[in-house]
């Protein structure tokens, strides 16, 4: 890999959304990139080639952050809609949509790096911690 600071160049153009994109982020290993807009979508991209994999659809306003989780399988997302989502990543599906998650516009997510935790950011000048639970646990 070459170091970070080195020039660095375009190798891939991505484009299918139809108004502004207002967020992106890489996979863990790098293969897979999610862009999230104005126009209510996700979509998931494959970093080498540019080709779109998956659009993810179910927010009721802007994407405006989104965070894949340790393993590359899901990706949360939140919105001006007010929610936060959680999809996954093998089939392009919503698995769960926090609807109580902000007062106001959600703008950011991030997951802890074991992937069992992620928070989320909003105007609600609130930071909001959300934990994977086990299904049949205590």
């Amino acid at each position: 890999h070459a170091s970070p600071q080195a020039p660095y160049q375009r190798v891939a153009k991505m484009e299918a959304h139809a108004v502004a994109v207002r967020c992106v982020a890489f996979s863990r290993d790098g293969k897979t990139v999610l862009s999230g807009s104005e126009d209510s979508r996700a979509v998931l991209w494959e970093a080498a080639s540019g080709r779109q994999l998956y659009t993810l659809q179910g927010h009721g306003s802007w994407v405006l952050g989104a965070a894949f989780s340790a393993d590359g399988s899901h990706v949360v997302t939140c919105s001006s809609d007010q929610t936060v989502r959680n999809w996954d990543l093998t089939t392009g599906a919503s698995v769960q949509t926090l609807a109580d998650s902000h007062s106001d516009q959600a703008w950011g997510v991030a997951f802890d790096p074991s992937g069992g935790r992620f928070c989320s950011v909003g105007d609600d000048r609130a930071i909001r911690v959300f934990e994977a639970t086990v299904a049949g646990g205590e």
